[in-house]
């Protein structure tokens, strides 16, 4: 889905949520305040370290107690449903990590470290829990 046109400037306000950590309910804490901010927000993303990789990955699905929470991995959907459909990576993170844009439960955005923090950039608001 598309987003409107923005209102006037003062109104279109963007989030950035960034994961970070590798302990699970830190960044579920993160996920709620991504899934309950999105609505305040014209525009909503989740940018994701390799701290964070597991939280996101497949495998982790299989296997939720491993990754410390047993409902976390049902809730990333929600992003889907909530319009949050940009997730990135860094390609240089995901390379070191072993990992491949398919080893994600969701779609996630591969790009080199320069277009990462620029993308990171230009959101009004950034969030780092």
């Amino acid at each position: 889905m598309e987003l409107s046109p923005c209102p006037p400037a003062s109104s279109c306000r963007s989030l950035a949520c960034v994961f970070s950590k590798t302990a699970l309910p830190d960044n579920r804490e993160e996920l709620d305040y991504l899934l309950g901010a999105s609505v305040f927000y014209h525009k909503c993303a989740a940018f994701v370290f390799r701290p964070a990789f597991y939280v996101f990955q497949k495998n982790s699905a299989l296997v939720p107690e491993n990754a410390g929470e047993r409902n976390f991995i049902k809730s990333v959907p929600l992003l889907e449903l909530l319009e949050i459909t940009v997730i990135y990576v860094m390609a240089e993170e995901l390379t070191e990590a072993g990992y491949r844009a398919d080893d994600f439960i969701i779609p996630v955005t591969v790009l080199e470290e320069k277009s990462f923090y620029e993308s990171l950039r230009s959101y009004t608001d950034v969030i780092m829990l």
